[in-house]
This record gives C-alpha cells, structure tokens and sequence, in this order.
C-alpha cells in the first residue's frame, strides 16, 4: 500500500520545501504579489473561456456577464495581472544589474543573458511539445516564432500565453543597455526625470495606438473582441511590446527608488494616517483600472470617445504604478505592517515558485475543470453558467496547474537555473 501513498507524501514534501525555501536577498510581500498575480489569470482565463463558449449564443453571453455582481466585474479586467508580472520582472532585474554595477562597475552580458535563457527556456520547451498536438498544422510556421520569443507580433501562437514570454525576452534584451545608460547620469533626481519622460512617451504611444484603430474607442469591448474576433484589437493594442511599456518601465524606477536611502527614510516616516490613505488611494486607482475595458452592457455607452481614449491611454499605467506605490508603502510604511505580513504567507511563496509553469500549463486545465463543474462533457448543451461555476472551475484549475507544476519546477525548471549558474561561477 505504501506505493499508493508515496505521490501524496511527494507532494507534501514539496509544498513544505517550497513554503520554507526562501534567499537573503528576497522580499516577501514580492511572493504574494507573484502568487495573486498567476491566480488573477487563472480566473480571468477560466472567465473568458465562457466567452467563448457562448461565442455563437448571443443572449447567453451578454446573460452571463450581466450576471455578474458590478462590485466583481473587475475580474473581466484581470488580464491585467501580466502587467504585474512585467512590473516585478523590471523591478527584480533591475536591482539585479544595479547592484553588479555598483560592485564591479561593469555588467557581464553573456552571464545575465545566459541566466534568462536557462531560466526560460527548458519550462518552455516541454510547453512547446505539449501544446504541440492542438497546432499540428501550423506547428512549423509558427515555432520559429516561438523559439525566437517574437511570436507577439502574430495573430496566434501555440502557446497562449507566450505573447508576454516574448515581450519580457525582448525587454531583458535591452535592460543591461539601460542600466548601464541610467547609472552613466550619476544622480537619481536626473534618473527619476528621465524615467518620468520615458513613462509619457509610453502613454502617448498607447494613445497614439488608440487613434489608429478608431473601433478601440468607440465601439464596445463586445463589438471588438465577440463579433469582429477582436484581431485588430489585440495587434495593435494589446500583443506588441510598444503597447505594453509602461509596467516595464515602472519597474526600473521602482528598482532606483526602493534602493534609495532618501526615499526609504521618507516612506518610514509618513504617518501612519497619510500612508494608509496613500495605500487606499493606490487601491482605488488600480479596482478602475480593472473596470476598464467596460464588458457589461449596463456599462457601454457610459464613456464618450474621448474619455475611452483617454483611458486605453492610462490604463496600464494606471494599473502599474498602483501596484508599484501599494508594494512600496507596505514595505516600508509601519503603519501597513498587517498587509505585508499577509502578502508574507508561506502559501504564496509556494504558487509565486510555481508561476512560471502554472502560467505556462493552466490553459490545458481549464476543460477538464470545467467538465467537473458542469458535470457533463458536452459542452454544447450548456446554454447558462452562473460566476459561481467559474468560481470553482477556476479553483480546480489552479489546484491542477499546482499539482501539475510541482514537479516541472523541481526536475526541469531547478535544474535549468542551476545550470546556469553553474555556467556562470556560481554555487
């Protein structure tokens, strides 16, 4: 009998590495903004898989999303959790190379990239053959793609989720070039400056992105994604790295102020009373930030075009930098203790270690946690799904994904990081 139990006493072995695996140079509350970031996506993925299956059902569709709560309609805008993974892999980075920097006054390309490619690649590779199956026919033309983490600037990918995979590669392929650019000014007032003009030029750009596809604002998120398969919606404002710039460069400034002295001495010293209303303020800022784009048909038509644009303009940014000034008041503001301690659990730093395969892998899950749920695997009979259903489907899913991940992570993804640490001449 012991052979029955021996997966379980695997898993929960794992779990508790994971919960108690922790490095000096870590930030806590980081893991939970991971772990809450990857369960966002699940959601909203398990969310939009309703869309789709009333695609052909009009009235069904517009009945489910009508029936969900306004307080919760947020969770149609949960897509907006990539924007946090692109917020902490700047941010995390960042701090990385600055502080070789500082150290060797220099930056060793070929070791950062190599690290990238070792962290990625192996987890990535095994969900290229996964998905394989679902692409045959186009498996060749789009794998280059794929491989070559440019596959954001065509219309589908054999991968779901790579499209951000590949603004992130592109991203890291720049970094270096920036921080090395950013810490050649020597002072962070110049550095804050420059990144403030970078931010601008970022929400002009989606601004601009706006204005040459007129559909993105005058018409509704139901018109552009439903009816007219949303194509021009997401090439033009949604995949392309252009379009997504604002997290990432939140993230660098979030890197120079959390090392700054000066701005951690300010933010030990607000009152208490001023960083909880910051805090609350922040939190405000990123719940609108989710309601947009408006899904619900009670909500279309509440903005004019102008007040759309301006939207898909702040949006991300908006989205971002609520987040950003959240981490860091609750960093180092006494008064927000409880909310860090919170986003401290062990559980989160077990789901923030398993986020890559989790986001990579949960789409496969999505199915058969739905097919639980409803009981039945026909789904074509299926005419209404109530948020509750969802609810569940998308616990299954993460529990699957979870269940799924650990082992990627401890005999693929590990190895791939130590490996390249190895290459590099570290322990």
């Amino acid at each position: 009998m012991r052979f029955l139990t021996r997966p379980f006493v695997w898993i929960a072995r794992e779990i508790h590495l994971l919960a108690h695996t922790q490095k000096d140079r870590d930030i806590p509350i980081l893991h939970g903004l991971r772990g809450i970031s990857v369960l966002m996506i699940v959601l909203f993925h398990c969310t939009f898989a309703v869309l789709y299956l009333f695609k052909e059902q009009t009235l069904n569709l517009h009945r489910f999303i009508d029936s969900i709560p306004s307080l919760f309609a947020i969770i149609l805008g949960f897509d907006k959790a990539v924007d946090l993974f692109f917020l902490l892999s700047a941010f995390l980075l960042t701090r990385s190379l600055r502080q070789e920097f500082l150290s060797a006054q220099s930056l060793n390309l070929k070791q950062f990239y190599r690290h990238r490619i070792a962290r990625i690649y192996p987890v990535f590779l095994l969900a290229l053959l996964l998905y394989a199956p679902w692409e045959l026919s186009t498996f060749g033309s789009k794998l280059w793609f794929s491989l070559a983490f440019i596959d954001n600037f065509i219309p589908t990918r054999l991968i779901p989720v790579s499209w951000s995979l590949s603004v992130e590669m592109q991203f890291y392929a720049v970094l270096p070039f920036i921080v090395l650019g950013l810490e050649r000014l020597g002072n962070l007032r110049r550095i804050i400056i420059c990144l403030t003009l970078a931010l601008i030029g970022s929400i002009l750009i989606r601004g601009g992105l706006g204005l040459s596809l007129p559909e993105s604002y005058r018409e509704s998120v139901f018109n552009l994604l439903i009816d007219k398969g949303g194509r021009d919606y997401m090439m033009t404002l949604y995949y392309p790295t252009y379009a997504r710039l604002s997290p990432l460069i939140l993230g660098i400034l979030w890197a120079y102020l959390h090392d700054s002295v000066k701005w951690q001495k300010r933010l030990q010293n607000l009152p208490r009373i001023w960083a909880q209303t910051a805090c609350g303020i922040a939190f405000l800022v990123a719940y609108i930030a989710l309601k947009y784009p408006a899904y619900q048909t009670a909500s279309i038509g509440v903005f004019d075009s102008n007040w759309n644009l301006l939207f898909i303009s702040l949006e991300r940014f908006g989205f971002a930098f609520a987040a950003m000034t959240m981490m860091m008041l609750i960093y180092w503001s006494k008064g927000l203790s409880c909310l860090g301690q919170g986003l401290s659990w062990s559980i989160w730093r077990v789901i923030a270690h398993l986020s890559f395969p989790i986001f990579l892998f949960h789409f496969v899950f999505i199915i058969p946690a739905y097919a639980i749920t409803f009981m039945n695997t026909d789904f074509s009979n299926i005419h209404e799904v109530a948020i509750i259903q969802v609810i569940v489907a998308s616990l299954l899913t993460a529990i699957m994904s979870i269940l799924f991940s650990l082992p990627i992570h401890r005999y693929i993804e590990v190895p791939g990081i130590r490996w390249g640490h190895r290459k590099s001449g570290h322990r």
